[in-house]
């Protein structure tokens, strides 16, 4: 189960991810940002057997990118210039995997649907979302917001955060790569 992701996408994920797990790291996400000079957005996170090692943080995504950018310079994956990107996580982690959802199950997520979603009258239909996730499934997601309860096809969604709250300790001394 995956989110909706580009053919580019998906390509780079199928390539970036066995790089990324030899390199003790897992794979959030990999976005395409634009068409005229791009962003291609890795974001790099933790396996939960390495999180010991803590939070991502610049050397990780410097070494992530040494390893990377002559990789994506053979790939090509985009026609013309683009940017590399290498990010962590941060308080709004992508949502890609069941995995991910999984991890999200109880918290605020943030999503947007490929196509306006319908709602009961008389609220007009909407692709941009903010609510509790209640559940998960192969085939969707239930989340609770202002109003009501929504059950929402995975295949809809088009990009998807987890919004996480994290107190000011724990963030001390986190020196995010983006």
């Amino acid at each position: 189960m995956s989110i909706y992701k580009s053919e580019v996408e998906k390509d780079l994920i199928s390539k970036v991810e066995p790089v990324l797990e030899s390199m003790e790291f897992s794979l959030r996400d990999i976005e395409v940002i634009g068409v005229s000079n791009p962003i291609v957005r890795v974001t790099l996170d933790r396996p939960k057997e390495h999180q010991e090692k803590g939070q991502i943080g610049i050397e990780d995504c410097e070494k992530v990118h040494r390893k990377l950018g002559p990789m994506f310079d053979l790939w090509d994956p985009v026609s013309g210039p683009y940017t590399l990107e290498l990010s962590s996580p941060g308080e709004q982690a992508p949502l890609r995997t069941s995995e991910h959802f999984q991890e999200a199950l109880g918290e605020t997520i943030k999503f947007q649907t490929l196509e306006p979603f319908p709602m009961p009258a008389p609220a007009k239909a909407r692709k941009n979302w903010q609510g509790r996730l209640l559940n998960l499934s192969e085939a969707l997601i239930e989340v609770e917001d202002d109003f009501g309860i929504h059950k929402v096809p995975l295949d809809q969604i088009k990009n998807a955060s987890w919004q996480r709250s994290w107190d000011t300790k724990s963030r001390e001394g986190n020196k995010s790569c983006r």
